[in-house]
């Protein structure tokens, strides 16, 4: 009977490392789907090893399950003490995906908060920036990664796109400064003609003062009406 307690009492912590080790198999051989309910009973059986998360997360991604990806991503960085970036990285991509790209800045920002050298997160954020029309921010991004990269990954793409963002910056600054140009012309104008406008009611009081100024010397007689009786 002791023999028999002491095998069962092991069974449960080697069901959990057989069905993390299981899943880990699956997603080696890129068979997600399969792997799935293997961590996801695991997750269940061990809530505390963010390891579990991580993969569960991926897991979700490779099947497109994005906002379940995002959630569990979540839940990892609550129960992770190190490499949080990791896990606000990773929603920040799946946010991506859903085109939710406000959110996927913020949660980069986070990310770079916990990891500053973190140079994948770099990448992802400048691509964020990309959509939301934040060029110049983009291209610090971009150009964080290639400084803290000694051997960066699409370094000709990332460099062609840094020279896109110039042009697209520099294209705004001329269209900018034609506009300007254009409304200051506008505006003056605007201005000569009221100027001319003003300057001919000046000349109209001019000429009532002087039509006023010349009957003031005119002196009309007196009238005197003579009662008739």
């Amino acid at each position: 009977m002791l023999l028999f307690f002491l095998l069962t009492a092991g069974l449960p912590g080697q069901e959990n490392k057989g069905l993390r080790t299981r899943a880990d198999e699956l997603l080696r051989e890129n068979r997600p789907a399969e792997a799935l309910p293997l961590y996801i009973s695991a997750k269940e059986q061990n809530p505390r090893d963010p390891d579990i998360y991580r993969n569960l997360g991926y897991v979700y991604e490779l099947l497109g399950d994005y906002e379940n990806a995002v959630k569990t991503y979540q839940q990892g960085s609550t129960v992770a003490t190190l490499n949080k970036d990791i896990f606000y990285n990773a929603m920040g991509r799946c946010l991506f995906r859903l085109e939710r790209f406000g959110e996927a800045e913020s949660q980069y920002d986070k990310a770079l908060d916990y990891n500053p050298s973190n140079y994948a997160v770099y990448v992802n954020r400048a691509n964020v920036r990309v959509e939301l029309r934040e060029y110049q921010k983009a291209i610090n991004d971009y150009s964080s990664y290639l400084s803290l990269e000694r051997t960066p990954q699409q370094e000709a793409e990332i460099r062609r796109m840094l020279g896109l963002l110039q042009e697209i910056l520099e294209e705004e600054k001329t269209r900018i400064a034609a506009e300007e140009a254009k409304r200051r012309e506008e505006e003056a104008r605007q201005k000569a003609l009221l100027d001319s406008v003003l300057s001919s009611l000046d000349d109209v009081g001019e000429e009532t003062q002087s039509m006023s100024a010349g009957t003031e010397d005119i002196e009309e007689p007196d009238v005197i009406i003579e009662l008739v009786e």
